[in-house]
Formats: C-alpha cells, structure tokens, sequence
C-alpha cells in the first residue's frame, strides 16, 4: 500500500511537470513568435534608415559645390566689385554735375537782379542744363539753336500759309522712316506706268473676288505691299518697292514730269495735298467702272468675230 500510494504520488507529481512542461513550451512559442516580429521589425528599421541615408548623402553631394563653380563665382563676385567701384564714381561725378548746376544756377539768379527774363536769356554768358543723346551734361548758352533740331522758338513759331498741307497715312509713314538712309532704286515715267497699269489689274482681280466673298475692300497702300510680298515673297523687300514708288513719284513731282496718271495713283494713295486725297469708295468705284468698260470692249471686239461664224 505504502508502495502504491507512492507511485500514485509520483504520477501525480510527473503529470504536473509534464503540465508544466506543455506551459514552458506554449510560452517559449509565444516569445519565439515576438523575437521574430521583432527581428523583422528591427530589418526594417535598418532598411528604411539605409534609404533615408543614401538620400541624405545624395542630397549632401547635390549641395556640395563644384570647384570650378567656386571659381566661376570669385570671377563674378570680383566683377560686381568693380562695378560697384565703378557705380561709386559714376555716383561721385554725378554729385559733382549737380553742384556744378546749382552753382550756376544761383549764379543765374543772382546775375538777373530786376532785369526783364527774356534779357537774361538772351545773354550768352549764362547757360542751360541740356542732356545729350548720349546721357552727358552739358551747360549751354541761351543764346544758341539746339544742335540736333537746329531750331529755335522764332524758327518753329514761324509758318507759311500759303503751303499746303501734304497728308500722308501713318502706315506710309512707318515704311518711309524704315526705309530711310537706304538707296531706293528709282523708276522711269514708262516703268511707274507700267507698275500702276499692273497694281490696277490686281486691284481690279482682288475686289471681284471680295464682290463674291462678301470681303470690304482694303486700303490700295496695305493691298500694294501685299501685292509685291507674293511676288519677292520677301516683306521687306515689298515694302522696298513701295517706297519706290512713292519716292518716284515725289522725283517726278519735283521735276514738273508726273503724268496724270501717277497724279490720280499718288491721290488713291493719299500721297498727296491733304484736299486732294481721294478715299477707297472712289477708287473701287473707279475700278468698277474700268472693269467694265473693259468687259464691254471685250464683248464688243468678239461680237463681229461670233457674228462671222454664224454667217459664213
């Protein structure tokens, strides 16, 4: 008995251990299980501290100037200095202009006294402030007509009334300045002839079109450089062979030699004394008139051609 009691209590104390045991093992799984999420976690830690390294040393690389750059900088840095030198003395005789003006304009003020102002102008040994076209200051008697105008005020208040007034068009304006200073080649009586005879021939071609289109009809200054430009394909070279013109008939003018023809041309294109000028509605009825006496001359030098073929 004694024997069985003591087996019963060494079973009962092996299944407890055996209990035990399962615990351990049940525990240490679980902990197992926590070392790798934490192992997996610590991984990826390191790898997202590599990436935000390699990015941080790119961007250090990125940020690290060049040596030749650095060199490039010392040359504009030593650049801005001498220009800030120059700034300096440009500053310093700018300074010394002004003191100079009020000096003299004091010296002016003084001078005058109770004299008459138009007096005082007309001395020659006081002077004005003028600034060239190349930025200088410059003193300047009263007395003398401005270098770049050479006018003075009785020259502009001065006027003829009996010249007339010549109108020209600002677009024709603008070619003129742009060509001016440049060798215009010239045309004879017979080519200017010839050039209107065939600016009236497209004229006449283009409005028809714009009867049929419903299109206004244009200025004949903006037609004619439309005219030469799908000829020489070339805007500037167009606008050339208008100045040509219009410098031709201004020749022939002069000369006493323009032809009624480039008389009425010269006032369609308003080239002309400003009471002169003729506007588009009367050149496109003149055209409209022209193409259709030509239309009728046509029908008429074909009628006895018709009329011979159908009595032989």
């Amino acid at each position: 008995e004694n024997q069985l009691s003591q087996l019963d209590s060494a079973a009962a104390e092996l299944e407890m251990l055996r209990r035990k045991v399962s615990d351990e093992q049940v525990e240490h799984l679980k902990r197992k299980e926590t070392f790798e999420k934490m192992e997996a976690r610590r991984d990826e830690d390191i790898r997202v501290l590599q990436e935000r390294n390699a990015a941080l040393k790119a961007e250090v690389e990125a940020l690290t100037p060049d040596p030749t750059e650095l060199d490039g900088v010392a040359t504009i840095m030593g650049d801005c200095t001498d220009l800030l030198e120059e700034l300096e003395e440009e500053c310093q005789r700018q300074g010394n202009i002004l003191l100079d003006m009020t000096t003299h304009t004091a010296d002016v003020v003084r001078s005058s006294g109770l004299e008459d102002p138009t007096v005082v102008r007309k001395k020659t040994e006081h002077g004005r402030v003028v600034e060239l076209a190349n930025g200088e200051i410059l003193l300047r008697p009263y007395g003398i007509r401005d270098q770049e105008t050479q006018l003075n005020d009785g020259d502009i208040a001065r006027f003829h009334e009996w010249c007339p007034i010549v109108l020209r068009v600002p677009s024709i304006r603008l070619m003129l300045a742009a060509a001016e200073g440049q060798d215009i080649p010239l045309m004879t009586s017979d080519e200017l002839a010839a050039e209107i005879d065939s600016i009236y021939t497209a004229k006449i071609a283009a409005d028809a079109e714009g009867d049929h289109s419903g299109a206004p009809c244009r200025e004949l200054p903006d037609f004619i450089v439309e005219h030469y430009l799908e000829r020489t394909l070339s805007l500037e070279r167009a606008e050339m062979k208008f100045c040509s013109i219009i410098q031709s008939i201004r020749r022939a003018e002069q000369q006493g030699s323009l032809t009624q023809k480039a008389a009425l041309f010269a006032r369609f294109l308003e080239v002309c004394e400003y009471d002169q000028a003729l506007p588009v509605p009367v050149l496109s009825a003149v055209l409209r008139a022209k193409r259709h006496a030509q239309s009728s001359l046509v029908k008429t030098r074909d009628a006895p051609a018709k009329a011979s073929i159908a009595h032989p």
